[in-house]
């Protein structure tokens, strides 16, 4: 869903867990065995309603009074058995657990200013427990704000910040069971997506990143693999309301004015947009595997097939509006490259159309000097040649039997 629409949930996810331990609870020489369970998950949203379950995974680590165990998931994997990773933690009148190992930080517990991307969801919310007993009931600690982004591109990084708030650092647990930062704070929380997700343009792929609680105007900078210069940027229209152990949704379509969208067998292409609103084009010819190259020719009758080569899901021709907006953009013709440039409000944006000429009767015509591109319904075509003056590329009726460049935008 567009729009910075927030939904509240109400599933329900309940997680227990085990720490047990190869001897029995009462043996005061062997490695004491924990029983944990983890507090209810509540997910809040008015139209989500799949199921939010908890599920420990094989060498998930929590931290018992600064002691590492690991989780061995049981066949209900909300519920895990936890070994000790070496020492084992030994008998204590109060035991302090953290989930994930990592936050407690030496005995600094910490909400890190860069959280990993998991695909399921949960990894990087923070819980808690404490008890005088080897007996844990975990909670969770912190609010989770899940994004739910359509779109063609490689999401590298997401970043949320609140102007004047602190979202990471040095914290403490209140008698509430909620994070609350003490020291070292930072205004906003990185989620590292690796080595990029890909986003799809008719489902949602959900980003889950984990914030103290609190009352937020939330600034989200989305990154995909053009970096700092092209991320795309959202704030929420109002101030919204996060608490511990609920997850706050927010539904997105990031768009870019340059990135990279895939065809056929999942080979990206990269594309661009030279003005506001205007098609994201293709950086190169249907036919062709770079920038630069002619790639092939095809005749009014062979558009649709070649478009399909491409996956008409994501690809469509440039309609007769595209192409006349593109015209008054055509900036010079480049004699050593052999091919048109195209430039407009969006600078930095630079679009370069191939001279590769025109076939007619398989005979290859005025190739490195002219340049012709159909529209979607083969029957107009934009044109320039060496000659043509910024500004001044052209749109016209031309003869169906030609066989001529095709260059394509996304489909959004």
């Amino acid at each position: 869903m567009n729009g910075s629409v927030i939904r509240r949930l109400v599933v329900f996810v309940s997680v227990a867990l085990c720490l047990p331990l190869s001897c029995a609870k009462d043996d005061p020489a062997g490695p004491l065995e924990f029983v944990a369970e983890a507090g209810q998950f509540l997910v809040t949203k008015t139209q989500l309603t799949s199921d939010f379950k908890v599920n420990w995974v094989a060498g998930d680590e929590i931290s018992v009074n600064g002691y590492t165990y690991v989780a061995s998931p049981r066949a209900d994997a909300t519920r895990a058995d936890f070994a000790p990773k070496g020492a084992s933690a030994p008998s204590a009148g109060q035991y302090e657990a953290y989930y994930p190992e990592s936050i407690y930080n030496g005995g600094t517990p910490t909400l890190p200013s860069t959280q990993t991307y998991s695909a399921d969801a949960i990894a990087n919310c923070p819980m808690y427990a404490v008890s005088s007993t080897t007996s844990l009931s975990f909670h969770n600690i912190c609010a989770v704000v899940e994004l739910n982004l359509k779109g063609f591109d490689l999401i590298k990084k997401i970043e949320v910040s609140s102007a004047g708030d602190t979202l990471c650092g040095n914290f403490t647990v209140d008698e509430h069971n909620v994070a609350k930062i003490s020291s070292g704070g930072g205004e906003a929380v990185t989620l590292d997506c690796g080595a990029g997700v890909r986003l799809n343009p008719s489902a949602a792929t959900s980003f889950r990143i984990a914030i103290p609680a609190g009352n937020y105007t939330l600034k989200f900078k989305i990154f995909n693999t053009e970096g700092d210069a092209y991320a795309f940027t959202k704030t929420t229209k109002s101030e919204v309301s996060v608490s511990a152990g609920n997850i706050y949704s927010i539904g997105w379509t990031a768009t870019f004015t340059k990135g990279t969208a895939l065809r056929a067998g999942n080979v990206p292409v990269p594309y661009l947009q030279l003005s506001s609103g205007g098609p994201k084009f293709a950086t190169y010819n249907v036919g062709a595997i770079a920038e630069g190259e002619y790639g092939d020719y095809y005749t009014k009758d062979q558009i649709a097939s070649a478009i399909g080569t491409w996956g008409s899901d994501y690809w469509e021709a440039p309609d007769e509006n595209d192409l006349n907006a593109l015209k008054q953009l055509f900036a010079s013709f480049s004699t050593e490259k052999k091919w048109g440039t195209f430039q407009g409000a969006y600078t930095e944006n630079v679009l370069t159309l191939p001279a590769a000429g025109y076939k007619s009767g398989g005979t290859t015509l005025n190739a490195n000097t002219e340049g012709n591109y159909w529209n979607d319904t083969g029957l107009k075509c934009l044109s320039f040649t060496s000659s043509t003056s910024p500004g001044e590329a052209t749109v016209s009726n031309v003869s169906e039997s030609f066989a001529m460049s095709l260059r394509l935008i996304l489909k959004e």
